[in-house]
C-alpha cells in the first residue's frame, strides 16, 4: 500500500483514466498554459474543472499533508514576494492561485495516468522526429515517473521505523540524519536492483517489439 500519495498513480475506470496517454498529456499542458496566463474568471473556471477532475479520480488529498503544505506555502511565498516587489494584491494572489491550480493538476494528472502510460504517450509523440531516441526517453520518464513514489514511500518507511525505535529523540542532529539517510539509501539501492533485474529478465531492450 502506497505510503505517500503524491505522484501515486490510482486505479480507477473514471473517463479520465480510460483517455489515451497523449490525450491526457496534451489536456495537461494546454491547462498549464491557460492558467499561466489566466485571470480571475479564467482561475474560477479551472477550479471547478479541477474539483470536477478531482471527484472523477479520487486522488488521496488526505494522505498528502506534506505536498499540500507545500503547496500552500508556495502560493504565499509568491504572494508575500509580488506584494514586496510592488505588485497589487489582486495580481499577487492571481499568481499565488496560479502556482496551487497547477500542483492540484499534477496531482489529478499522476493519479490518473500510469507511469508506463505516460511514457508510451511521450512515445508517440517523439517517435516521429528524427535525430530523437524516443524508446530511450520513454524508458527513462517510466523509470523516473516510478522512482519518485519509490523514494517517498522508502523514506516515510524508515521514518517510521526510527519514530519507533526513538531516534527522533536524540539531541545530535547528526546521529538523527544518519540513522535516516544511510537505510533511505540502502532501501532505495535495493529497489533498483530489483527494477533493474526484473528488466534484464525480460530481455529489455530499446528494439522494438
Amino acid at each position: 500500500m502506497a505510503e505517500v500519495a503524491f505522484l501515486h498513480y490510482r486505479p480507477g475506470n473514471s473517463l479520465l483514466h480510460r483517455l489515451p496517454g497523449w490525450i491526457k498529456l496534451i489536456m495537461i499542458l494546454i491547462f498549464s498554459l491557460a492558467v499561466g496566463r489566466a485571470g480571475f474568471i479564467l482561475l474560477g473556471v479551472s477550479t471547478l474543472l479541477l474539483l470536477a477532475a478531482s471527484f472523477a479520480v479520487k486522488p488521496a488529498f488526505r494522505k498528502m499533508g506534506i505536498a499540500l503544505i507545500f503547496a500552500l506555502v508556495m502560493g504565499g511565498l509568491l504572494l508575500w514576494s509580488d506584494l514586496r516587489m510592488g505588485s497589487s494584491p489582486g495580481e499577487a494572489s492571481i499568481r499565488g492561485a496560479r502556482f496551487i491550480l497547477m500542483f492540484w493538476a499534477a496531482i489529478v494528472f499522476t493519479a490518473c495516468t500510469h507511469p508506463a502510460e505516460l511514457g508510451e504517450a511521450f512515445y508517440q509523440i517523439t517517435r516521429f522526429i528524427p535525430f530523437v531516441p524516443a524508446r530511450r526517453l520513454q524508458t527513462h520518464i517510466t523509470l523516473t515517473l516510478t522512482f519518485f513514489p519509490l523514494i517517498m514511500d522508502e523514506s516515510a518507511t524508515v521514518d517510521r521505523a526510527a519514530r519507533s525505535r526513538c531516534f527522533h529523540r536524540r539531541k545530535n542532529p547528526l546521529i538523527r540524519l544518519r540513522y535516516r539517510v544511510e537505510p533511505l539509501i540502502d532501501g532505495v539501492f535495493r529497489k533498483s536492483d530489483e527494477i533493474s533485474r526484473a528488466m534484464a529478465a525480460r530481455c529489455y531492450g530499446e528494439e522494438e517489439k
